[in-house]
């Protein structure tokens, strides 16, 4: 049964929208006539607090809109999950969902045995008491395809690292980068996530690494006495994941790039160490779109960075940390593509986030690339003077810096224009997402995909249409209208279709130009395409109702690999003490999906259980 709290009088809510906090819990009221509704405040998105002002409820982080429902109204298929609410006495009451107690090892906080040095983007290495963790080292050459670069630079003699395990939070190639860690030797200790599409597994097996340990999300893994590893899943839908690293000497949490993850914070224990992204322009958006003028997209970066700022606040508040350390954000666009892009972004700098987050709650460590700090000694030892450290991120330091990579061809051309994929290479491509269980969460809309020269000149196009949870695709002759529109170079289009490569990696390179019409941002089109969940799918006709019955307990003994799919759906019963009295039915009534959300994760559990029933006979 769930537990019912006070949240208010009934004599304080207005009618319209507000933001209210209990217990440390924030909702979102909704007051319409004698109606009252509750919602979370956690935008379903990164897992952001959502602010409401003059009736309306906004995200700050991201500019996700809600309608007073919960339904987005910007973002197709998304909405603020509702909370059990009933009216009595004139006081509204809540659900209060049940907290386990952690069983970690508990921390001293004086941190004098753990150091952090900080050796670029999100590549850091954690030395506990001796023991020296490396995690996310893109360390020698570019990411994405060519686009991203170390800024500020640091270089790094890879060989000459000394660490006793590497940790790859997720596959992006500014953490999982293929070029540094081929350098490793091939016995060290790795430590990955056990995503389904198995692409990490596959690329260093490639590579012939032995010592490979891949880690079910919630499972404690021993990297020595007195140190363990956690992997969580973030509240979104792209595979990602939060890194735990727990011990005697303190707990560090690393949540890189993956946004908040409410429901997992009465799990862990009193966190010490906090690495948080800390800006924006990890993605193409907006300044590949050219459906937004000049002027919009100058100050989305503006307010997306302030918006960075109560992101890192939030975070350190929410895991109650006693230091936090703003990484994965030191990168710059080098390649004369991109050159209009770069003068557009704007950037946080570490030494403005400590002044601006300055409190007596936590401390900031204002860390630059090739800085370290000392638990032991309780200061920085820095690579820059101070008078360096400040010209850094003036606009025309940076843009020089990218014109003297140029200037000194440091990395080589990487378009691919030698690669040119055929007509029956993409129309394969696409059309193997029928058989992708995610696109049963796909909506309906109409995609023109136009392969481009390096000159952005179009080459070829494709039709592409998405009609109940089905797509069919032409090759056309002439530019047509559609909802959305994509140009990618022919060369990365090859290796799209060729080699099952990440969107990701072209479209956060800033490699692909886009348009859209209406403004509306399909997420279940990008959780199919862009980070799909499985490399290769099933769509098993499974009864409903007799998955619905089956018990969780079994259902995750079973089927191990059922856990990751049900914390997609924010469902994470791989560590909840109700796993053995509740049926999957029931968990999924309990989390309030919609509809369209249990359809989908039906399909993506049954097509788990009809892999591994493949893989076992």
């Amino acid at each position: 049964m769930n537990e019912f709290i006070e949240l208010c009088a009934l004599d304080q809510i207005v009618t319209g929208a507000q933001k209210l906090v209990k217990g440390g819990t924030a909702y979102v009221v909704v007051k319409e006539g004698d109606d009252v509704s509750v919602f979370s405040a956690i935008c379903p998105h990164q897992g952001g607090i959502v602010d409401t002002c003059d009736g309306e409820i906004v995200c700050p982080l991201h500019g996700w809109r809600f309608a007073h429902d919960g339904t987005a109204l910007n973002v197709k298929n998304a909405s603020l999950f509702p909370v059990s609410s009933y009216l009595k006495d004139g006081k509204v009451f809540v659900g209060k969902a049940s907290q386990r107690i952690n069983n970690y090892l508990s921390s001293t906080s004086s941190l004098k045995n753990i150091s952090v040095e900080l050796l670029s983007h999100a590549c850091a290495i954690v030395d506990f008491n001796g023991y020296r963790v490396l995690f996310d080292p893109w360390l020698d050459g570019p990411s994405f395809n060519g686009a991203w670069i170390h800024y500020p630079p640091n270089k790094i003699d890879v060989n000459s690292l000394d660490f006793d395990a590497v940790i790859f939070t997720h596959e992006h190639s500014d953490h999982f980068h293929e070029n540094t860690f081929k350098q490793f030797r091939r016995d060290i200790k790795i430590f990955i996530p056990d995503f389904p599409n198995q692409r990490m597994q596959k690329v260093l097996n490639a590579w012939q690494f032995s010592n490979v340990n891949v880690v079910s999300f919630g499972e404690q893994c021993v990297l020595q006495e007195n140190l363990r590893l956690t992997f969580y899943q973030p509240t979104g839908l792209w595979n990602d994941a939060i890194l735990l690293l727990n011990s005697c000497y303190g707990n560090v949490l690393n949540i890189n790039d993956a946004g908040l993850n409410h429901d997992i914070a009465s799990l862990l224990p009193k966190i010490d160490i906090l690495f948080c992204q800390f800006n924006a322009g990890a993605s193409g958006f907006p300044a590949t779109w050219s459906n937004f003028d000049e002027e919009y997209k100058t100050d989305f970066y503006v307010n997306a960075n302030k918006n960075k700022m109560t992101l890192l606040d939030q975070a350190a508040k929410l895991y109650k940390t006693q230091v936090l350390i703003p990484f994965a954000s030191f990168f710059y666009l080098w390649h004369e593509t991109h050159t209009q892009y770069a003068r557009l972004l704007s950037f946080n700098e570490p030494s403005s986030i400590r002044e601006a987050l300055s409190c007596d709650q936590y401390e900031v460590l204002d860390l630059l690339p090739g800085d370290r700090w000392s638990g032991t000694e309780g200061n920085i030892t820095r690579k820059r003077t101070e008078t360096a450290a400040q010209k850094l991120y003036q606009p025309n330091t940076m843009l020089a810096y990218a014109d003297s990579v140029r200037r000194k061809q440091t990395y080589k051309q990487f378009l691919f224009d030698d690669l040119n994929p055929s007509d029956e290479e993409v129309i394969r491509y696409f059309l193997s997402f029928n058989q992708v269980p995610a696109i049963v969460n796909c909506e309906n809309f109409s995609f023109l995909f136009e392969l481009v020269d390096p000159s952005y000149e179009v080459e070829r196009r494709f039709l592409i249409i998405f009609r109940d949870s089905q797509l069919t695709i032409e090759k056309i002759d002439k530019k047509v209208n559609a909802e959305l529109e994509m140009m990618i170079p022919r060369g990365l289009a090859y290796r799209l279709v060729k080699y099952n490569e990440s969107w990701d990696e072209i479209t956060i390179g800033y490699w692909c130009r886009f348009s859209r019409n209406p403004d509306v941002y399909h997420q279940g089109f990008w959780r199919l395409i862009q980070a799909a969940y499985f490399a290769e799918g099933f769509r098993e006709n499974l009864n409903e109702n007799e998955l619905s019955a089956y018990s969780l307990a079994k259902l995750l003994n079973d089927y191990p690999n059922v856990g990751p799919v049900l914390a997609r759906y924010g469902m994470y019963c791989s560590y909840c003490e109700k796993r053995e009295s509740e049926t999957l039915g029931q968990a999924i009534e309990y989390h309030g999906l919609s509809s369209l959300l249990r359809k989908a994760l039906h399909a993506d559990i049954a097509a788990v259980m009809t892999r591994e029933q493949e893989f076992h006979n």
